[in-house]
C-alpha cells in the first residue's frame, strides 16, 4: 500500500478499511456509503484457530475419527491434563501436541512437545498470546511421499444475494 494510487487517511475517510483484529461490530460497515471492509461476519469462525475449534467441537455429531484432539489453552488446560493422566494410566506411549497461537501464521510461535513442562508453561506463560494445543499426527497423510497442506480462499462476489 505503498503506491501513489494509495493514501493512508483517518478510519472515517477511508474508502476501504484493512483491519488486522477481528471486527466484532459490523454495523458502521453496512451503512450506505461507509467504507469496505477486509472480513466478512463470522468470517472469524472459519479462520481463528481457537474458533474453529469451538466450531468443530460444538457440532451436532461427535468429532471425526481423523480429527486430532485439540485444547484451548488456558481455558481446557483441565481437559488436557485429564487427557495425559488417561494416556498414562492405559500405559500409552506420551502424545505429542503441537501448540499454536490462535492469531498466527507461518507457524510463528509453533511449538512440538510431549512435555508436561512445556504443556503447561505455555499455557500459563505465553507470549505469542493463547493458543490451541492439538494432538501431533504421527502418521499424517501422504501426497506423493509428502505431508499435505490443505489451504482454503473463498472469494464472495455479493453479500445481497450472497454468491
Amino acid at each position: 500500500l505503498c503506491g501513489r494510487r494509495f493514501e493512508l487517511v483517518p478510519r472515517p475517510d477511508a474508502d476501504v478499511v484493512w483491519c488486522g483484529e477481528h471486527v466484532r461490530d459490523f454495523a458502521p460497515y453496512e451503512e450506505e456509503g461507509a467504507p469496505c471492509v477486509n472480513q466478512l461476519p463470522q468470517e472469524s469462525c472459519l479462520t481463528s484457530k481457537d474458533l474453529l475449534h469451538a466450531l468443530l467441537d460444538a457440532g451436532p455429531a461427535p468429532p471425526s475419527p481423523w480429527l486430532p484432539e485439540a485444547y484451548s489453552l488456558p481455558q481446557q488446560l483441565p481437559e488436557l491434563l485429564q487427557d495425559l493422566q488417561r494416556r498414562a494410566a492405559a500405559a500409552a506411549p506420551p502424545a505429542r501436541y503441537i501448540l499454536k497461537p490462535w492469531s498466527s501464521s507461518r507457524c510463528r510461535g509453533h511449538t512440538v512437545t510431549a512435555a508436561l513442562a512445556t504443556l503447561l508453561g505455555c499455557a500459563a506463560n505465553a507470549p505469542h498470546g493463547p493458543r490451541l494445543a492439538c494432538r501431533y499426527v504421527d502418521r499424517p497423510l501422504l501426497v506423493g511421499g509428502r505431508k499435505a497442506v490443505l489451504r482454503l480462499h473463498l472469494a464472495v462476489a455479493s453479500l445481497s444475494p450472497p454468491v
